[in-house]
């Protein structure tokens, strides 16, 4: 038994510090302190092995089931969110648009105007077509129609559209009855470089475009845009429009596809008078 017994060491501490008693309370511990055979235990596999759990979240399964949970909740939240903001955006979009034809036709002053009246201004006075057939193409265009106060005839907007320096670009070009003057253009959609090509939507350089003359040339172009600027008595002078510096793929891309459309105003016109002509104000 004395064998078994070890005299406990004393310790000195240095001054102020706290007494702290050695291992083992008393002045003696037998066979040094017991291990506790639960504590920090784990479940074990059959054969001495790592833990079951540790095994578990390392299987093809695991990792499978866990990356399937995973992606059904991140894609169910992404469509909880569109579903919940659907409306909002689709109402953004549509407020876009007529604030676009409020300004394209000189209605209102978008920039003072509430939403509430930009709205008003647009059922009363600006009226959707969006099922006018081209006859030599057979495709469906969208014409604007719009009226003053007392259901006047003041122009009309067509839908024109191409592919820009990146990507599809969409907008409107408004024209007086006799579609021989610009009255605005207007673009919605483009993936057009900022600062370069994106300038295209500038309220300062689309008002270049208000006054140019499009009706028939003999040479066959309606507008130009970019390249020298004609001289002041020249035929071209009523028809250029100075480009954007920088965005030269965007400029040769508007020229090329608003030529090429604008013949489709007349065609559209007399389509739209002869087969709408019911749902026409004036």
């Amino acid at each position: 038994m004395a064998g078994n017994l070890r005299r406990r060491r004393h310790v000195r501490h240095p001054a102020g510090e706290p007494h702290r008693p050695a291992p083992g309370h008393g002045g003696y511990r037998v066979g040094g302190p017991k291990k506790n055979p639960r504590r920090g235990a784990r479940r074990r596999d059959g054969r001495g092995g790592r833990p079951m759990m540790a095994q578990a979240k390392k299987s093809p399964t695991y990792v499978l089931l866990y990356a399937a949970v995973v992606s059904t909740l991140f894609t169910a939240g992404i469509m909880a969110l569109h579903a919940a903001t659907r409306d909002i955006v689709e109402r953004n979009e549509r407020l876009f648009e007529q604030k676009a034809i409020v300004e394209l036709f000189g209605l209102g002053d978008v920039e003072t105007l509430s939403d509430t009246e930009i709205v008003e201004l647009y059922e009363n006075r600006a009226y959707l077509f969006d099922d006018v057939v081209d006859p030599e193409t057979g495709q469906s265009h969208k014409v604007y129609v719009a009226v003053d106060e007392k259901n006047h005839l003041i122009g009309y907007a067509f839908s024109v559209s191409g592919t820009g320096f990146w990507a599809r670009i969409d907008g409107y070009m408004a024209v007086t009855p006799d579609l021989n003057k610009v009255m605005g253009i207007t673009f919605l959609q483009h993936q057009e470089t900022p600062g370069l090509g994106g300038r295209i939507t500038e309220r300062t350089w689309r008002q270049k475009f208000v006054g140019l003359n499009v009706s028939p040339n003999p040479d066959g172009q309606f507008i130009y845009i970019g390249g020298q600027a004609p001289q002041a008595d020249s035929p071209r002078a009523s028809r250029h429009v100075d480009a954007i510096s920088g965005a030269t793929g965007t400029i040769t891309a508007l020229d090329r596809f608003l030529n090429e459309q604008i013949p489709m105003f007349r065609r559209l016109e007399e389509e739209l008078l002869s087969k709408h002509v019911t749902k026409i104000p004036f």
